[in-house]
């Protein structure tokens, strides 16, 4: 979940005395809640015995033009479930995430999205080409991987993270976003053969789950090798893959 930095530290709170002062873990149960523009509740997503397990800050960069500040924390949970009717227990243990951000803290969640709910419809239009990406994707072979890393200031880039550096190189700003966000959000279906430029995607349980970039026609590609274990301490790689092209994940085009 991310959300714009606010006064309200309670939740980095929470990440810090569970996961950096090793106090005694503090299990929440918590609510989502989605809104309409005039603050009404629409759906609520209520998850149970959670706690924070990793907390990402804002990019102290100077270029972000009218953008803000952004904060993530990614918790672990028990169960979920969806309630449109019930209202959260008004208790210490219970965080309400998206009342007014003055009262609480206000996250937006982001999930995987299933073929079914992904359009090709208004793909913008990418400043540069295929080829300088491809090019600046083989530039980041040997550098490392840590999970959730944008930029090589973050120590490392993912797969996600990587392919945004890469065409952030070219004079387009596009802020953190997961695979699937690129998947919908950036690409369109492959007529014929990959080209070099296109991208790959791979799913587990019909969710986009990776993404590689491709180099050549034969099938060459960079691909992000780690996962959530991988940190600043303990990187993965980004490795040029060369063995043939597998059958398996969907090649998809970015519009350039």
């Amino acid at each position: 979940m991310r959300k714009g930095i606010t006064e309200n530290e309670s939740l980095f709170n929470w990440f810090k005395e569970t996961c950096l002062e090793n106090k005694k873990l503090e299990r929440k149960n918590g609510s989502v809640v989605l809104k309409d523009t005039e603050g009404n509740e629409v759906k609520r997503w209520n998850f149970f015995r959670a706690f924070p397990c990793r907390w990402i800050g804002p990019k102290l960069v100077t270029n972000l033009g009218s953008d803000f500040a952004v904060e993530r924390i990614e918790i672990a949970h028990e169960g979920i479930e969806v309630d449109n009717d019930s209202e959260p227990q008004e208790n210490d243990n219970w965080f309400h995430i998206g009342k007014n951000m003055s009262e609480e803290t206000n996250f937006i969640g982001t999930e995987e999205s299933s073929a079914d709910e992904l359009e090709d419809n208004n793909i913008p239009q990418l400043n540069g080409s295929a080829d300088q990406f491809a090019t600046n994707m083989e530039d980041l072979v040997g550098t490392p991987y840590v999970w959730g890393g944008n930029t090589p200031e973050d120590g490392g880039m993912d797969c996600s993270g990587s392919i945004i550096y890469g065409l952030n190189q070219m004079g387009n700003d596009i802020l953190d976003q997961s695979a699937s966000d690129l998947y919908k959000n950036y690409t369109m279906p492959v007529e014929g053969a990959p080209q070099r430029g296109d991208l790959r995607f791979l799913r587990e349980d019909g969710k986009i789950v990776h993404v590689q970039t491709i180099t050549n026609e034969n099938g060459a590609r960079v691909n992000a090798h780690g996962g959530p274990q991988n940190t600043v301490n303990n990187p993965g790689k980004i490795e040029l893959l060369t063995n043939e092209l597998p059958q398996s994940g969907e090649i998809r085009r970015l519009r350039f």
